[in-house]
């Protein structure tokens, strides 16, 4: 039988087994019968030894992997609130005569980013319809052209005064429907 002291010079696959059986909170003695029967000599308090160093190393990790982990999330949290800023900047770009509002917090970036994309696709919702409407009023211009055509032929001069006419009022209400 090997004398062992120290957990290190024990095989990999036998110090996986520890781990697993120390993790597993697997009785002392099963852990010592195991050793003996695998051919080394090992006292019981070395075993106590062996987990209390287990342990403490695997909080050490653990710690080390949290704090990581906090670091980590510190840096995505400020990657997120300057591309948000960025974010600002390209949406506010439009409305640079308006006064920014302060922003202290990444939700209140993301509301108002929200209000900013509903209040551009309003924009462009209203330009849309202002497009239709002048769409539909140079379609009814050209309506009324062809019926007072077809209406008073041989009246070129009548046609032409009632096309100024309707003209001149498809003129105003396109620009009231702009205003």
């Amino acid at each position: 039988m090997r004398v062992v002291d120290n957990v290190e010079r024990l095989p990999d696959k036998i110090r996986a087994q520890l781990v697993d059986w120390f993790q597993g909170e697997h009785p002392y003695s099963k852990i010592y019968e195991f050793l003996t029967d695998a051919g080394f000599q090992v006292s019981r308090e070395r075993i106590k030894d062996w987990n209390r160093q287990l342990i403490k190393r695997l909080k050490l990790e653990a710690d080390k992997e949290l704090q990581t982990d906090k670091i980590d999330r510190r840096v995505a949290k400020e990657f997120e609130t300057q591309a948000i800023k960025g974010l600002m900047d390209f949406f506010w770009e439009p409305f640079n005569t308006l006064k920014r509002p302060k922003c202290d917090s990444i939700n209140d970036y993301g509301k108002v980013a929200e209000v900013l994309i509903k209040t551009i696709n309003l924009s462009l919702n209203k330009r849309k319809m202002e497009m239709d409407h002048n769409l539909v009023m140079e379609r009814v211009r050209e309506e009324f052209r062809k019926e007072f055509q077809r209406q008073l032929v041989g009246r070129p001069e009548l046609v032409n005064e009632l096309v100024e006419i309707v003209d001149e009022v498809a003129d105003k209400l396109m620009i009231a429907s702009e205003g």
